[in-house]
């Protein structure tokens, strides 16, 4: 699972990692922004889910589940158990 930090950069952006208040605040922004983009193909894809019998999703990052280990281990690559 995708999990948003404040000084790492989304994936699509090729901003360096940064700790400073203006990066931080910057960061938040981009999530927002692809968060908003996305909306519309989340709910195709709940829909789809739900259709399959299946739970859809509450976000957009737990949708996208790009920070899982490709084993499917335990935890992500941040160290957090996986859900």
């Amino acid at each position: 699972m995708i999990y948003p930090e404040p000084g790492v950069p989304p994936f699509p952006f090729t901003w360096g990692y940064g700790t400073s208040a203006l990066a931080k605040l910057r960061n938040r922004l981009a999530y927002r922004l692809l968060t908003r983009i996305a909306r519309p193909l989340l709910a195709a894809v709940n829909r789809h889910r739900v259709r399959i019998g299946k739970w859809p999703y509450g976000e957009v990052f737990a949708a996208l589940g790009l920070g899982r280990r490709a084993s499917g281990g335990g935890e992500d690559n941040y160290g957090r158990p996986n859900e």
